[in-house]
Order: C-alpha cells, then structure tokens, then sequence
C-alpha cells in the first residue's frame, strides 16, 4: 500500500501561501493510494470545513493538451452529481496541473467483476443498476456547460461501485485526451472512432456503456486482450449477447447492447437519457436498487473497502493545523447514503460520547386570564317533560254535521 510521505513544515507553509483562493487551504501529506489500479495519489487536504480525503492527479508541462485539460476540469468543477466523482480542486504546483478528486468510498467494476468470479456473482440486476447509474452521469457530463464533455474513458476501472450502492465515474474531464494517455484496457471499450485516431463525443460513450451492458449478460470479456491494432482491425459487427437462463427476463437488454455497439455512430443512440430511457424499459420492475447493489458490494469486497478505510484514515487537527491524534477518513457519501451504510457495517470511528441532560428549571404557570364577556341574561324557564303517563284524549269527530232540511 505504500508509506507516508509527509511533507515537511516549511513545505506546508509554502503550500499554504499558494492556496489562495484555492478549495483546499494547505495539502498536509501526499502517500500512494493502496488497493486500487488506478494511477493516482491520496492527497489528504484540510478544507475549511475540516479533513477531507481526495484523489490528486499530477500532469507534466509536456503531457497532451494540458490546456484543454485545465480548462475541461474546471467545467467539471461545476457539476454535482450522484453519479460523477467530484472534482475539488484545480491548481499549478511546481510546474505541474494538479487535479484534486473526491475519493470514492467502493470498488471499481473490474474488482468487483473479478472477485465475484468474472461477473457470475454480480446478478443481472446489479449489472443493469450500474449502467443505468453510469449513463445518469454521462447524461449530465453531455449537457454540461456549453459545449458539454464527453469521458472518452468509460471502462471498468473508471466506473466504481460505491460502498452506499451509487455508482461513479471518476476522472470526467479527460475526454479530450482519450486515447493519448490511454489505460492498458482502454482498447477493451473504446469505439472503432476513438481506436483509428477521431476524436470522443457522447456517441463514443455509448458505445463504451454498450460493452459493458454485452459482458453484464454475457458474463465474459467482449474484446479480451485488445490492442490498437486489433481493433482498428475489426470491421465486422458483434454478435447479440445472450442473457443466462435464470434471467430470462433480461433478453430484450440484448437488442439494447447491439444499437449501442453499432460501428456507425449515427446508428446508435443519440444521447445517454435514451440509451437509459430502453434500458429501464426493458427490464422494468427487475432493475434492482441501491441497497441491494450495496449488499452485493459488501459480500464481494466489504473487508477489503474497510481495511482501505483505516489505511486511509485521516490525521486530526486543530486551529492551528497541528496533528492532534488519528482519526477514520470521512466517506465521500451524502448524508442518507452514510446512515443506511452505518446500519450495514459497524463504524470505524470510535462512538462520540453524548453530553448529559441539563435539567431545566420549572416554567411558572400563567396567571388566570380574567373573562371579558358580557354577563348573559338567564332566559326564560324551561318546562320539564312530564314522566308519568299521558291522559287519554277523548277521539276527535271529523266528519261535519249534515244540514237541516
């Protein structure tokens, strides 16, 4: 998992006079991120409202469109979504751009897929809530801003499964440099377009989200070891996927994958909330929701997710930004998301002691408010029902006299 690299006093500081205007007001110690393959660093920050742990990407003066990448990361620092990791910070530091992240609180997909024995474990509904979840955030990466972003990186080590049962993405901002600084399973889910040189746009997304829905069904790899020069190879259409048995209900899902996976990208959807829009109405009732994706995260890689909350625990302090004592890292979760995974799993943080009840003083009783209604005549004097029986009335003789002749 790496050591601490804790940087000096004089180097705080140092940090501190830069971060001017800045999200995070002084970096307090930079380590390697353990127990995930991701090529990052926690930066643990101390933000005005407290301790928070962030992911810290650093790019050299001569990586591609470094431009670019500052500009689309900020553009990204405006979105708040459920489903997108939330950029933090963007700043210079000793000649590099330096892209803070929150920190995701799960697993990536393709840890999950390979602890639960190449996605057998992970049922088809899970599957499906995180595709729904991933095309909720490209849809709001797509409308951003003007112009909109679009991933360009969508595969299984970008998406991860949070520990409250949310799916993000996580490095949104990267788009414009999709290929260029590409992962070894980049070439696994990048369209035909992005593989011969074009550029990304949303249509190269969908794609992307297509593989994953195809090896959702079919439980294997759809493009395994692939490389630049095989896929810019490939012109023929893949096959449709083929749900299994005990998910028969899933079939429609394949007509789904095979749009979104079309070579020409005028065939396939036009935008993220469509390809969503199917889905859903394919499976309908079966697709599963939050807590039950975060069940399946807890059994896959639950251990794993606390060891990594304790190895990233963050260090307590004061005013005067001194250490005080070590403390867990806060998860990145929103307010509901942290209770319902409280329920789950027992807490790291030690319980805070409640204060004792304060006995409060007695409220004195209000004085009687005087009547200010006028006085009310007594009224005349009812007569009161008799008890005993009625006295027999003579019958009454209706029928007129006849007249005198």
């Amino acid at each position: 998992a790496g050591g601490y690299n804790v940087r000096g006093q004089a180097s705080a500081q140092g940090d501190a006079a830069s971060a001017q205007g800045r999200t995070f007001e002084r970096v307090a110690e930079v380590r390697k991120l353990g127990g995930r393959k991701v090529p990052t660093a926690v930066v643990h920050a101390f933000a005005p409202g407290g301790a928070e742990v962030a992911v810290l990407e650093r790019y050299t003066a001569d990586a591609p469109s470094l431009e670019q990448l500052e500009k689309d990361a900020r553009v990204a620092m405006s979105l708040r979504h459920p489903n997108v990791a939330a950029v933090r910070d963007v700043w210079h530091e000793g000649g590099e751009l330096c892209i803070a992240s929150e920190w995701v609180e799960g697993e990536t997909l393709e840890e999950l897929r390979r602890l639960g024995a190449g996605g057998k474990d992970l049922s088809i509904e899970v599957g499906v809530r995180i595709i729904v979840d991933l095309l909720g955030a490209l849809s709001a990466l797509h409308t951003l801003g003007a112009g909109g972003l679009a991933h360009g990186e969508v595969t299984t080590t970008t998406v991860i499964v949070g520990f409250d049962g949310t799916t993000r993405v996580v490095r949104p901002y990267r788009g414009r440099m999709a290929g260029k600084l590409a992962e070894p399973d980049w070439f696994s889910y990048a369209a035909p377009e992005l593989v011969r040189g074009g550029a990304a746009d949303p249509r190269a997304d969908l794609y992307a989200v297509g593989v994953l829905l195809w090896e959702t069904l079919s439980r294997r790899k759809l493009f395994p070891k692939a490389t630049r020069e095989g896929r810019a190879a490939r012109t023929m259409p893949v096959g449709k996927p083929t749900a299994p048995a005990e998910a028969a209900w899933a079939a429609p899902l394949a007509a789904v994958a095979e749009r979104a996976l079309a070579n020409d990208p005028a065939a396939r959807y036009t935008s993220a909330a469509e390809m969503a829009a199917a889905v859903r109405l394919a499976v309908r009732s079966k697709l599963a929701m939050p807590p039950r994706v975060a069940a399946a995260v807890d059994k896959l890689a639950g251990d794993k997710i606390l060891a990594r909350r304790t190895a990233n625990a963050l260090p307590e302090v004061d005013t005067t930004g001194a250490r005080v004592s070590g403390r867990p890292s806060r998860p990145s979760l929103p307010p509901d998301a942290v209770r319902a995974l409280s329920k789950m799993r027992p807490s790291s943080r030690p319980p805070t002691p409640k204060p004792g009840l304060v006995a409060m003083p007695p409220v004195p009783k209000a004085p009687p408010v005087p009547s200010i209604a006028a006085p009310v005549e007594p009224g005349p004097k009812l007569e009161q029902p008799r008890t005993g029986p009625r006295p027999f009335a003579p019958a009454l003789n209706l029928t007129p006299p006849l007249p005198k002749v």
